[in-house]
């Protein structure tokens, strides 16, 4: 009994020991994958910044990069495209903080659809699924958009529809917990293949007919929105 006893303070201390090891390495591990994530980001931020720099040359770029996209052009109403010729710079940041997600930015010229200098829409990855926070477009007097069957100052409307503007920045509460498409396709194609997009590039057979679905998906999504 008294060797038993022995055995199991031994075996506890060995034990001990392991778990000591393993929190040592794994927070070194931890530690050598945030030095690369930040080193990784540096890089990234630094060519496009780069970029963006050329970007501010060009006349109008993202509305037509954005127009030029197989799925995002197809969302912009004839009055948000005029909205979109007062954009000067898109941006696509890693939220900070140990937090896993991004900030879409959008920056505006003076314009004379609404007072906001920026719109900004933060998605954050969570085990429970996606957290989204919009911002409110403060429209001008006089500017009414819908939503829904409702209208409202603070919004802007062409043929009925709610503005791209309305339905991608404000929308947060019908969109908690769940992907934004959308969003998705600003993050993981449009910001990185701005230039491609832009200049419209030539595709294969193969890539049209993906692209085709994938367009015809987001299309749902944004339509179920809508409503």
């Amino acid at each position: 009994m008294e060797l038993h006893a022995e055995i199991q303070e031994v075996e506890n201390k060995a034990y001990e020991k392991r778990l000591k090891l393993d929190e040592k390495y794994d927070l070194e591990a931890q530690e050598k994958e945030i030095a690369v994530c930040e080193m990784t980001k540096l890089t990234r931020g630094l060519f496009y910044y780069r970029r963006s720099k050329i970007i501010d040359t060009i006349p109008c770029f993202w509305l037509t990069a954005f127009l030029g996209h197989y799925a995002l052009g197809v969302l912009l109403s004839e009055e948000d495209q005029m909205i979109f010729r007062f954009l000067k710079s898109v941006n696509v940041e890693d939220t900070e903080g140990g937090e896993c997600g991004y900030i879409i930015t959008f920056n505006f010229a003076t314009n004379p659809y609404f007072e906001n200098e920026s719109l900004a829409k933060k998605l954050v990855y969570t085990d429970e699924g996606v957290e989204i926070c919009g911002c409110i477009v403060n429209w001008k007097d006089g500017i009414v958009a819908t939503s829904g069957n409702q209208q409202a100052k603070r919004g802007y409307a062409a043929d009925g529809d709610t503005s791209f503007f309305t339905l991608f920045f404000e929308r947060d509460d019908a969109l908690k917990g769940v992907f934004d498409e959308v969003a998705n396709v600003i993050i993981n194609d449009l910001w990185p293949n701005a230039v491609k997009y832009y200049v419209n590039g030539n595709f294969t057979d193969e890539e049209e007919v993906a692209i085709e679905e994938d367009c015809q998906y987001l299309l749902s999504c944004c339509e179920e929105l809508r409503i």
